[in-house]
């Protein structure tokens, strides 16, 4: 099939070999004036010779001959150029003439060959081949109709002069089309259309396309008003430069917009042209190419370069000249603030010629080396606080590089000086109490909210304060007031001191400071101490001390503030005492009693959601266990804490409803993630009370029956200071939860009083040890921390310990012998959804043994 293609394919006009759109056209109009021509006179010449034949004879060979002038013009005029089957007809033709008229055999000969050469030229080899294998048998067919010699002869030669003159020609033609593909690619390449154009008295009139891309098709010819038409209202100024170029005899390059017909859109044209001039003719000689997506980029450049130099920011492009080289590296370009900060201009300058000190590493943190790294490809970086000397004065910088393709970056530079001063003062005016320089109410929040679990915090109030001011008035107040903060403010190092107002301070205590009765005797001492006014005055000082202890990481700094303030109150009962926040005791919470008559709703209604914070294993890393808590997303109030749930649960009388929701919502998350290939234990928190109502073991145990998973993959914790290992229903419940699959674990140990001769025997598989016991122990008490762990882990007893909120914490407790390991280092609390994609994707811990 595809061989018949092929040879149908030879005889048409993609037979044509490919031309430039000019030569194309002169070639064509050539031998259609050629064919007219030779039509005309060997047809008339035909006639004549057969004048004497009949009379049809003579009219059908009118009807054959004479119509091909006009077919020939309808053929050019349509395509351009004409089919090898014509020229295949015309050879034909030609030999039958011959036939017919011996005496036109000659002529008809030499046309023949005439035809064979400018095949040569235009066809294809294999056409051109064929065509001279036909016209060769055709005139031997001819000459052997009225075999004379000079005819024979003639035939003879024939093949001879077809190999002497048409195949040089079809050579030489092979040459020139290897020419035009090889420019016709070049101009693909390019995008570049090539154009003649030639005119008289210095106007050039006619534009021949020579070559032209695929991606632009160009008519062959176009006239100047044609190029008019096509041309955008707003560039025909551009015809006048054109014409006073040529006119002078020089070169041009315009831009201007042209109408692409394809598109259906205006494209931007970028046109070079060379000028020759001989005499009144004018060669105009060049090329054009599209330029659009150039001009769009200058646009956009132009518009960035505007809007750089608006804003009031320095904004610099640096380019690494030499990737091996950081001092290489040189301003590329430049915004206006860029130019103003020494009132000069950088652009071509390398930085170091400039600003040497930009390579100290030690003054300015090697900030030309690191924007190098950034132009060879590192990630970007921000410096908040550069340190440039300008002008003599040393003044503060934001500086932000960004990685720019081709060993580009850029660095937008802002001058923070004034900006720094006037934070600065703000935060002062802000965060320091006017009176004494102590941190006030706002800064104290601000250090509550980022100390560390177990921190403690003592609000202090001096006893009969109004008394002072009514008797000395309120200048001698303050005084004592400056000078009871001066006393304060000596607290060990770490201690935060604020004045939270009135005669009202906090003093906020990190863990490891020291012993939390020392430090509030300490405080009492201090204040113990007569006061000296600056008047002369001696007054004696006394002090009423509330105090918290920060639990939860996530507990509100107004929370602890109120919590010590209540405490507070209690002590300033009695005066010159101090009082610890005991929650049974909190009675200044008004949503507590709005919230408990809710909870009965949030049980049914779906808002009680079970939270998850893993635990990782100290051998190997690995999450190991998952401890769930209930949390309240309460509809107008937010999320309520599991801290704040469970003593809610511990003052209503849905202790056992709760807990039967928990391990149900336990057992269904757990057989979610064991279907996603993750069979972590998960354990709930459950009250002392639980132990104690027979009824809720009861139903505990047909849960965890009915739900089929292995023993030891749904755990209960309970605390240490609810736990009554003596009491007999605690033991019993104890051991039929145990029997039952539980893995039981005693929380907060070291909260309470339990001895390890109880724990011998009291059905528990693990112990998990208070953060703020943990604190008690570190550094100071280290051994006794280790030999501690060495009697649980003979008790056969899984040792874990909550509170690792960073590396050195997390460190400590695998090396001193704990098990397992909880805190915001492994996994903060999170819902179910969160803790499967955590499951998913485990990331390494710091420490592990």
């Amino acid at each position: 099939m595809n061989g018949w293609r092929r040879w149908w394919e030879a005889w048409t006009s993609r037979a044509v070999v490919p031309l430039t759109p000019a030569d194309r056209e002169r070639y064509f109009r050539i031998a259609g004036v050629a064919r007219t021509v030779a039509i005309a006179v060997l047809g008339g010449a035909f006639m004549w010779f057969v004048r004497d034949e009949p009379t049809w004879f003579l009219a059908l060979t009118a009807v054959i001959v004479f119509p091909g002038t006009v077919v020939t013009w309808v053929m050019i005029r349509r395509s351009g150029v004409l089919a090898p089957h014509v020229w295949l007809c015309d050879l034909l033709c030609l030999a039958a003439f011959a036939a017919v008229v011996p005496e036109l055999f000659l002529v008809s000969l030499l046309t023949s060959l005439a035809v064979l050469v400018f095949c040569a030229i235009t066809l294809r080899r294999t056409t051109t081949f064929a065509l001279c294998l036909v016209a060769v048998v055709a005139m031997g067919l001819a000459a052997a109709a009225h075999p004379t010699r000079e005819d024979v002869l003639a035939a003879s030669l024939f093949p001879l002069a077809i190999a002497a003159v048409v195949m040089p020609t079809q050579l030489s033609a092979h040459v020139l089309q290897r020419s035009i593909d090889f420019n016709t690619r070049i101009a693909d390449a390019l995008n570049v259309a090539l154009f003649e154009s030639t005119g008289v008295a210095g106007r050039p009139t006619t534009m021949h396309h020579l070559y032209a891309p695929t991606k632009r098709r160009f008519p062959t010819r176009i006239s100047e008003e044609q190029w008019l038409d096509i041309l955008h209202p707003d560039d025909r100024p551009v015809t006048d430069e054109i014409d006073a170029a040529v006119s002078a005899g020089q070169g041009y390059h315009v831009r201007y917009r042209q109408l692409i017909e394809r598109l259906g859109e205006y494209r931007w044209i970028e046109e070079i042209g060379h000028v020759e001039v001989d005499g009144d003719r004018v060669i105009v000689q060049g090329m054009t190419r599209d330029i659009t997506d150039t001009v769009v980029a200058e646009q956009q450049l132009q518009r960035l370069d505007l809007m750089a130099d608006s804003i009031e920011v320095s904004v610099s492009v640096l380019r690494l000249v030499d990737p091996d080289d950081p001092t290489s590296l040189t301003v590329v370009k430049e915004n206006r603030k860029a130019k103003e900060v020494d009132g000069h201009s950088h652009e071509g300058m390398r930085v170091i010629d400039f600003n040497r000190h930009a390579f100290d590493t030690e003054r300015h943190r090697g900030l030309g080396h690191r924007m190098a790294e950034v132009a060879a490809g590192a990630p970007a970086f921000r410096i908040a606080d550069a340190h440039l000397r300008l002008h003599g004065e040393e003044r503060l910088f934001s500086v932000v590089c960004s990685p720019l393709p081709d060993h580009h970056c850029v660095v937008v530079m802002q001058d923070v000086t004034d900006l720094w001063h006037a934070r600065s003062e703000l935060e002062r005016l802000a965060y320091v109490d006017t009176l004494t320089r102590l941190p006030n109410r706002t800064r104290c929040r601000d250090a509550i909210a980022a100390a560390p679990v177990g921190s403690l915090l003592l609000v202090v109030d001096l006893d009969r304060f109004t008394d002072v001011n009514e008797a000395f008035g309120h200048t001698c107040g303050d005084e004592m007031i400056v000078e009871v903060a001066r006393v304060l403010a000596e607290a060990p190092e770490g201690v935060v001191v604020a004045r939270l107002g009135g005669d009202e301070f906090a003093l906020l205590v990190p863990p490891g400071t020291g012993q939390r009765d020392e430090l509030v005797a300490r405080v009492f001492q201090a204040l113990s101490l007569p006061v000296q006014l600056p008047n002369g005055l001696m007054l004696q000082a006394s002090a009423s001390m509330g105090i918290t202890t920060k639990t939860r990481p996530d507990t509100p700094a107004d929370e602890l503030l109120r919590q010590a303030d209540v405490a507070l109150r209690r002590a300033k009962q009695y005066r010159n005492t101090h009082e610890f926040y005991d929650p049974r005791n909190d009675t200044s919470a008004p949503h507590r009693m709005m919230l408990l008559g809710e909870l009965r709703r949030a049980l049914t209604s779906g808002e009680l959601e079970l939270h998850h914070q893993p635990a990782a294993s100290a051998r190997t890393g690995q999450i190991c266990s998952v401890e769930s808590l209930l949390v309240w997303r309460h509809p107008s109030l937010g999320t309520l804490s599991a801290r704040e749930l469970t003593e809610m649960v511990s003052l209503s009388n849905l202790n056992a409803d709760i807990v039967v929701h928990s391990l149900r919502e336990a057992v269904r998350h757990h057989t979610r993630w064991q279907q996603q290939g993750f069979t972590v234990p998960v354990s709930i928190n459950v009250e002392g009370a639980t132990l104690h109502d027979q009824a809720l073991v009861d139903r505990m145990i047909r849960i965890i029956t009915e739900s089929g998973l292995p023993r030891h993959t749904v755990g209960l914790e309970i605390a240490e200071r609810q736990l009554r290992l003596g009491s007999p229903d605690c033991r019993e419940s104890l051991r039929r939860l145990t029997d039952a699959g539980f893995w039981l674990t005693i929380d907060h140990y070291g909260t309470g009083k339990t001895p390890f001769s109880a724990l011998r025997s009291s059905y528990v598989n693990a112990v998990k040890l208070d953060y703020v016991t943990i604190g008690e122990f570190v550094p100071s008490d280290e051994t006794l921390f280790d030999a501690m762990t060495v009697v649980m882990h003979r008790l056969g007893l899984t040792i874990a310990a909550g509170g690792a909120d960073d590396e050195r914490s997390f460190g400590w407790l695998v090396d001193h012998g704990v098990d397992q390991v909880q805190g915001t280092i492994v996994g903060p609390l999170m819902d179910v959804d969160e803790m499967l994609a955590f499951l998913g994707s485990p990331r390494p811990l710091p420490v592990a043994r």
